[in-house]
């Protein structure tokens, strides 16, 4: 697997740009079911990009349900999957995730204190011209206020928005639902009809700390 040179700018525009590009296709979706499942196996399902040391993922069995394991120690890469979305007919995004850990003593709305435990990346297509891709990430915050957003430090095309933040709920599972269509107007001023793609990360790069982000049973619903 080809290791993509580590660059700031690259990397955060890199996120967004492979996730539209790989979800190209010349058939156009036009429906989808009320509930439309992310698929966690096979984990080679999903496509990888490593951005400095790779993160470890894996698929683990806990309390009889599939879970996507994400060990980060100095590491940094993700998992993202191609995948048509209509969110008129599904605008909700749905799933659970828990962490071991959070991270102490950094700024992450600063690029040496960009690393999360956990993220959930959505891609949406560019505007105005320009080339590359927005994106909107859903993160485990360290210590941002819950629900606050912020532009990420190395592309303004990224918006942050933390749907959990601190260490209180550490080591447990967390179910989370956002109306993702809603979420995009909020925070991109425009009506969204569908996304080109889903990516998770868990990464320690900037912070050279380590973490454990465990994700399952993410789906889109009407509902």
């Amino acid at each position: 697997m080809r290791k993509l040179p580590y660059c700031p700018s690259y990397y955060l525009i890199a996120i967004c740009l492979l996730l539209v590009a790989c979800a190209t296709d010349n058939n156009h979706q036009k429906h989808q079911e009320k509930n439309s499942s992310i698929n966690l196996t096979p984990l080679t399902g999903w496509e990888k990009r490593i951005f400095s040391k790779p993160t470890d993922y894996s698929i683990i069995n806990e309390d009889n349900s599939t879970v996507l394991k994400a060990v980060s120690n100095n590491s940094a890469s993700m998992l993202y999957k191609k995948v048509k979305i209509d969110l008129n007919a599904t605008p909700y995004l749905n799933w659970q995730w828990k962490i071991s850990n959070i991270y102490n003593g950094i700024n992450e709305q600063t690029r040496n204190g960009d690393d999360y435990p956990a993220r959930i990346y959505i891609a949406i297509k560019s505007k105005n011209g320009n080339i590359y891709p927005r994106a909107l990430t859903y993160v485990w915050s360290n210590h941002s206020k819950k629900l606050s957003h912020w532009k990420n430090p190395y592309s303004n095309l990224v918006t942050m928005l933390a749907v959990e933040s601190g260490d209180l709920l550490s080591n447990q599972w967390v179910t989370e639902k956002r109306n993702l269509q809603q979420d995009l107007f909020t925070y991109f001023n425009e009506h969204i009809d569908r996304i080109e793609g889903i990516a998770v990360m868990s990464d320690s790069d900037n912070t050279h700390l380590s973490t454990t982000g465990f994700y399952r049973n993410i789906f889109f619903s009407d509902q």
